[in-house]
């Protein structure tokens, strides 16, 4: 039997939409009708959480959005189902729901930003201790667990992963639209988890997908796919903890390449959180 897939769509998926029902060129239009199944549902729900207007997200750029890229979607879509009534409640529900996914954005932004400037330079496997101990430094002063999404993306970054490194994008003066462009990919990435806890948790057998043309954000997404996840509560996403494929994710951190003590000590304590 085949079970629906429920293809989330990031920002620039939306964007190559929005041309093409505009009879606009676009490049990505062969990738666009192969999801365009019957079967298939489609979501904007990730790009209109991303909001129209970056670094300040709103009610109203959040109804914005739901107005502009929902008619999109169901102008182009003539195969799939979008989703177009069931985010109409989320959208009734704009202020409360904006609230809760930017609850903690302003300490999540700063620490992003902290990231990309003292990582900015990618150094060599000789300095993968001092590296390591950079990262294990900030993630302290910012109080966060090793286990935090946001301190797994830096010790991934400052050990030479590239998927790491492509997501957040370091550099010497990042600035908010910088930060925001990686915290809003990792957040999808969150979101994306959390609703395919959810929905093996009630016992819905849809396959969950996030769809996406950035590449950095599709490679760092597939390196992090929960394996497993410890529930706490159901109400929020901050509620549920997440086993990543923690070899796949050392592996792909260059600087550990003959460094089996380094190597070691890292997995270790990401085993312990």
């Amino acid at each position: 039997m085949n079970f629906p897939t429920v293809y989330q769509l990031d920002r620039n998926v939306v964007i190559e939409v929005e041309k093409a029902t505009n009879s606009e060129p676009t490049p990505f239009i062969d990738q666009l009708n192969a999801i365009d199944q019957p079967g298939n549902v489609i979501s904007a729900l990730l790009s209109m959480t991303e909001g129209h207007v970056k670094e300040h997200r709103d009610e109203q750029s959040f109804r914005l959005s739901f107005e502009r890229e929902t008619t999109a979607l169901d102008k182009f879509f003539k195969n799939a189902q979008t989703d177009t009534l069931s985010l109409s409640d989320v959208s009734n529900l704009a202020s409360a729901f904006i609230q809760q996914v930017t609850l903690s954005q302003d300490a999540d932004l700063a620490f992003i930003k902290q990231i990309q400037q003292k990582f900015a330079r990618e150094t060599s496997r000789d300095l993968a201790k001092t590296e390591y101990e950079k990262a294990l430094s900030l993630i302290s002063a910012n109080k966060r667990k090793v286990s935090d999404k946001l301190a797994l993306v830096c010790i991934a970054a400052a050990l030479g992963s590239k998927p790491a490194r492509g997501i957040l994008k370091p550099s010497r003066n990042p600035s908010d639209s910088h930060a925001f462009n990686a915290f809003a990919d990792l957040e999808k990435i969150s979101m994306v988890s959390y609703m395919r806890v959810l929905s093996s948790t009630i016992g819905k057998t849809d396959r969950i997908e996030l769809f996406s043309f950035d590449q950095d954000l599709v490679d760092y997404y597939s390196l992090v796919k929960p394996e497993a996840a410890s529930i706490r509560s159901l109400q929020s996403p901050l509620e549920v903890s997440y086993s990543v494929p923690l070899n796949a994710l050392l592996d792909s951190m260059l600087h550990l390449e003959g460094k089996p003590k380094v190597r070691n000590r890292v997995k270790a304590e990401l085993e312990q959180t």
